[in-house]
């Protein structure tokens, strides 16, 4: 999988031409095009870098408009700083995509997961290249490896990478290995595992879940120490505004310690759904809701979220076929946003697991899918492997917890769930997203979370060479 996009600077963001003005300043254009395509890059959390030879106020400047952090200046030896960028971000060579136009470039082509050379490129840099871009540097070249990229990021290990039609296509592979490009270079029996915020905080005494105001930013630290891949962001109703994720200065904290902990934020559990439904409400209120779902799309994608999870459950239940109808309009409603921003709306419902494929079919749009919270279907005494099963490839998260039939969340390995076959199931119908531990916790709350994390390990064993199996269609 690729995970960082690492960019020479003239001629590849730039034309490799130079301006100079009556008092000798340089000046180089850069097109909005690829400006706008790193920016997208951003919001679907891939890791950008600039390497280059050159060490002059000009690369900072442009470093600071793209907000890059891994900047790597004067680098004479690309390779070298490459292995450099792969020590801060905690990568491998395999796991970078770098694009480079001269002869200095090529030996780090050749050596990286994924290299490419803009059209204009040199002979030596498009003869190391994997593939050579249908567009120059400076004109695209960016854009068009931007959407190389996130498509590395994400293709299955069974399938091909969509190429624009080039004479030098051909399937992706790493140097010096005959296997196509993976989703995860994790071992297959290692998933990626989460945490709802709050608990890796102490808990409040009066709720089950709550934001953790005070300590939101240590609990990314707590996070990595741990060995958590990611937290999953939570948005309640109670002085939302002034949650983090709300605003755009907050956005920009959550990105920064993101970074520096490298732990993602991959989903966002959007409980002010449970207290302003859309349905048994006014027209008011309901247009406020959507309005709230808008911008909390757009905000989700600034800090990387690729999931908002919609609670339709509780006291936000669908009891009629007529909310159910007004919830479809009401999400239909942010839909063009969700594509946009690259945002899935996951539905969490009780529903039995057939109905709940209904649901989420009657959309007839990927951006919609189901949240599947294996606790609660473990209390209502539901067949976990089966409802995954049923609900197929419209699964767009997970929820791990633990409760008895009838109960209220206990310690995992103590309730109700059976969670070796429905881990099973998950891998069956092809599942890769984060597994999110919303589990009980109290005054230990780092000693449960790490015992709650090795349980997840100890019991997440994907069924091997098995073709993912479809539920209903989306």
């Amino acid at each position: 999988m690729i995970r960082v996009l690492a960019l020479d600077v003239d001629g590849v963001l730039t034309d490799g031409r130079v301006t100079l003005d009556e008092t000798g300043r340089e000046l180089k254009t850069v097109s909005f095009r690829d400006i706008d395509a790193v920016f997208h890059a951003h919001r679907q959390g891939l890791q950008m870098a600039l390497v280059t030879g050159e060490a002059t106020p000009w690369v900072d400047m442009i470093a600071h408009r793209l907000d890059i952090s891994y900047v790597y200046r004067g680098a004479k030896d690309k390779v070298e700083a490459l292995r450099s960028l792969c020590a801060d971000i905690g990568a491998t060579l395999d796991q970078v995509c770098y694009v480079g136009d001269s002869r200095r470039d090529a030996a780090a082509l050749a050596l990286v997961g994924l290299g490419l050379a803009p059209a204009d490129a040199s002979p030596a840099a498009r003869e190391a290249a994997q593939s050579v871009l249908e567009h120059c540097g400076g004109d695209g070249a960016v854009a068009e490896a931007v959407d190389i990229a996130l498509q590395a990021a994400l293709v299955p290990s069974d399938a091909k990478l969509a190429r624009p039609n080039h004479e030098r296509d051909r399937e992706l592979h790493f140097p010096g290995s005959p296997r196509p490009l993976t989703l995860d270079p994790r071992p297959s029996h290692t998933p990626v595992i989460g945490i709802v915020q709050g608990r890796l905080s102490p808990p409040a005494r009066e709720r089950l879940q709550a934001f953790p105001w005070s300590s939101w930013p240590q609990e990314f630290e707590r996070a990595r120490s741990l060995g958590f891949d990611c937290i999953e962001w939570l948005f309640e109703a109670e002085g939302f505004e002034e949650n983090p994720l709300w605003t755009d200065e907050g956005t920009r904290h959550i990105r920064h310690f993101a970074q520096v902990s490298k732990v993602a934020i991959r989903s966002v559990c959007a409980d002010y759904f449970m207290a302003h439904p859309f349905f048994r409400v006014s027209l008011e209120e309901r247009a406020s809701s959507i309005a709230v779902l808008r911008r909390l799309i757009q905000q989700a994608a600034e800090v990387g979220a690729e999931v908002i999870l919609v609670p339709i459950l509780e006291v936000s239940e669908i009891r009629t076929e007529e909310e159910a109808d007004i919830l479809v309009d009401a999400l239909n409603a942010c839909l063009p946003l969700a594509h946009a921003h690259g945002v899935r709306l996951g539905l969490e419902t009780e529903l039995p697991a057939d109905r709940y494929a209904a649901l989420v079919a009657r959309f007839g749009d990927p951006q919609i899918g189901a949240y599947y919270d294996i606790g609660n279907a473990a209390a209502l005494g539901r067949d976990l492997a089966q409802d995954v099963l049923t609900l197929g490839g419209g699964i767009c998260g997970a929820h791990v917890k633990d409760r008895p039939l009838g109960g209220s969340s206990v310690l995992l390995g103590q309730g109700n769930a059976d969670f070796t076959a429905c881990f099973a199931a998950l891998a069956r119908v092809g599942y890769h997203g984060p597994l999110i531990l919303q589990t009980a916790f109290g005054d230990d709350y780092l000693g449960l979370a790490a015992a709650h994390l090795e349980f997840v390990k100890n019991r997440y064993a994907p069924v091997p060479d098995q073709s993912p199996t479809r539920g209903a269609a989306i």
